[in-house]
């Protein structure tokens, strides 16, 4: 008997169990591609940094961690107000970024 060609049989080969702090309960979510995944920890690792900083607001808070971030990016540089203002825009609209950050970050 042959096993059945397609993708329903690797279908599930990259998912694994995650704990889900927000839901204190463990799902299958789907293993990232390596490449993601560094995205995933740049990410993360700034955060992270600014974790025992104090903000005044979350606006103050989403600025703070995109200068960190585009001044990683750019090498030192500030980044363009065009690449700043982009960021901005899809950090602060997008509310699960929004809640995490109040959750992990020390906002007044």
């Amino acid at each position: 008997m042959s096993k059945p060609e397609g993708k329903k049989r690797n279908q599930d080969s990259h998912k694994v169990l995650q704990f889900d702090p927000a839901l204190r309960t463990r799902r299958a979510v789907t293993k990232l591609p390596n490449e993601m995944q560094e995205r995933v920890t740049f990410w993360k690792d700034e955060i992270e940094a600014l974790r025992e900083e104090r903000f005044a607001s979350i606006e103050q808070a989403l600025q703070t961690l995109i200068a960190r971030v585009t001044a990683r990016l750019e090498d030192g540089s500030k980044g363009s107000d065009g690449e700043r203002e982009f960021l901005y825009d899809l950090l602060s609209t997008d509310p699960g970024v929004v809640e995490y950050l109040k959750s992990v970050l020390k906002i007044d």
